[in-house]
């Protein structure tokens, strides 16, 4: 018997208390403390696997390159077919590379950060370093070389992820096609070691 119902009133539908809704918000704060680091964590690793396919992407167009000419482009782009850090020539303009827009504004300053060749007319070999625009620890490293600062005298042959002084691998070279490795080993210089 509602005494409610004789009256006329309806009951009261009864609310939070001030402790329910705090323990509602402490559940809530700790399920996204939980979250936020592994989407910042998916978004890092999204990025360096975006970055590391564009050094691989220049990567395979520098080992085309070297396969027609003998030799990787020319660091510095005042020289004759010198490596262009801002345009990626003479990779873009001869076709060796595509995209050059997309991968560009992946990187800091939109340009790739450094490149070089070693051994005479770069027989040595090449690397270059990729910086992420938006995360600039993200270092990615792509080399043919065993003439890299960090490890000189120790060859270095695909993507690495840089980290502080320490290299870690990522993926290996990829392989060159049979008209890429048959035009380098009629050429008589070929690709150093890949």
């Amino acid at each position: 018997m509602s005494t409610g119902a004789k009256s006329g009133k309806l009951p009261s539908s009864r609310g939070l208390t001030l402790l329910e809704t705090l323990i509602a918000l402490v559940l809530v704060g700790l399920l996204a403390s939980l979250a936020v680091p592994t989407l910042g964590r998916a978004l890092l690793v999204a990025r360096q696997q975006r970055l590391a396919s564009a050094a691989g992407q220049i990567f395979t167009a520098v080992r085309r390159y070297q396969a027609d000419h003998g030799r990787p482009p020319a660091p510095g782009s005042l020289q004759p077919d010198g490596f262009n850090l801002r345009t990626l020539a003479p990779l873009a303009d001869r076709g060796y590379l595509a995209g050059t827009d997309g991968i560009l504004a992946q990187l800091k300053d939109g340009r790739v950060t450094a490149y070089d060749t070693s051994g005479p007319e770069g027989t040595g070999g090449f690397w270059l370093l990729l910086i992420d625009a938006d995360s600039p620890e993200l270092q990615i490293l792509a080399a043919s070389t065993d003439n890299f600062p960090l490890s000189p005298g120790h060859w270095l042959e695909g993507i690495y992820l840089l980290r502080g002084d320490r290299l870690e691998k990522l993926r290996g070279a990829p392989p060159l096609t049979g008209s890429e490795k048959d035009r380098a080993d009629a050429s008589g210089r070929g690709v150093p070691r890949g």
